[in-house]
């Protein structure tokens, strides 16, 4: 009831509210799910490990490319990288697709989820270029 959508909760998140304490808590306590179970809490522990192995990221802001590089990296031929394409986008009546995140709401986000953005920048440093 409090963020209508992502815009809001962004938005929102720092207010000096109840429901601009229950966007910061919904980030990191346990209680709300997966959405306090970011990459950290899945990854957190394993950067040493992957140090030595394949790693190839997707970002969200260059996704589609990622994806498409997806068969490359797994070292599939030619033809075969031929066979993997992505699907449509999804578009229509989706609830909220096209709800987009302010330029200081974003920020805001950044700042409360520092560290995921810093596991994200160290898993990147392990992604090879091909």
């Amino acid at each position: 009831a409090c963020f209508p959508n992502v815009t809001a909760y962004a938005d929102g998140i720092d207010d000096k509210t109840d429901c601009g304490s229950l966007a910061r808590k919904a980030l990191f306590d346990g209680r709300f799910g997966h959405l306090a179970m970011g990459s950290c809490f899945y990854m957190g522990g394993l950067l040493n490990r992957l140090k030595d192995k394949a790693v190839h990221v997707i970002n969200a802001e260059t996704c589609e490319d990622d994806m498409q590089a997806v068969p490359k990296w797994l070292g599939m031929k030619e033809k075969q990288q031929k066979l993997f394409k992505l699907t449509e986008r999804v578009a229509g009546d989706f609830p909220h697709h096209g709800d987009t995140i302010s330029s200081e709401g974003r920020k805001r986000l950044q700042r409360h989820l520092a560290h995921e953005y810093a596991l994200f920048g160290e898993l990147q440093k392990l992604g090879k270029p091909f």
